[in-house]
């Protein structure tokens, strides 16, 4: 429930321009990460898409939310991949660079109960994030599986063992 605003991001400081997530750690609710694409700017994250308050942001080099005033953004010098993880409770950050291996793909489908597991129903790939693809109102109206898919293909494709965590497992 962590959502990226600022001009260092996507949705540049529109609270609700589908904004990207933060994902909250599995074991840790107080932990948050993300691997991504972030301008040369600014950026603070918000609980809540369309609102305001709460956000999150710096004061005095700590992670602050709005409580008692508006916190400072975080910052980003240089545009690039980095890894963003950040403790809500013990007030701590890191943005370091990121290196590893990412793979581009040419569509993102997903398939499941909601389609016949037709695969028809394709995501959008971000313009600011070629590695990062999402989608908007889709109508779920059966409960059920689904899995992601690249390239149209199940020659690989994303799941996971367990209800919805925001994660997918390659398989």
């Amino acid at each position: 429930n962590m959502f990226f605003v600022g001009n260092a991001t996507a949705a540049n400081w529109n609270n609700n321009n589908n904004n990207q997530a933060i994902f909250r750690d599995a074991s840790n609710a107080n932990k948050f990460h993300f691997i991504g694409k972030f301008g040369a700017g600014e950026f603070k994250f918000l609980e809540i898409l369309g609102n305001w308050q709460p956000q999150w942001g710096l004061k005095a080099g700590l992670v602050a939310n709005s409580d008692g005033g508006e916190p400072e953004p975080f910052t980003v010098s240089t545009a690039g991949y980095y890894t963003f993880e950040v403790d809500i409770l013990a007030k701590t950050y890191s943005i370091t660079p990121y290196s590893g291996a990412m793979t581009t793909y040419s569509s993102i489908d997903i398939a499941g109960n909601l389609n016949g597991w037709s695969g028809s129903t394709v995501l959008t790939q971000s313009s600011f994030d070629p590695h990062q693809w999402f989608i908007k109102d889709l109508v779920v109206s059966s409960n059920g599986e689904a899995k992601f898919r690249a390239n149209g293909s199940w020659g690989l494709s994303w799941g996971s063992d367990t209800e919805f965590s925001g994660i997918g497992k390659i398989g």
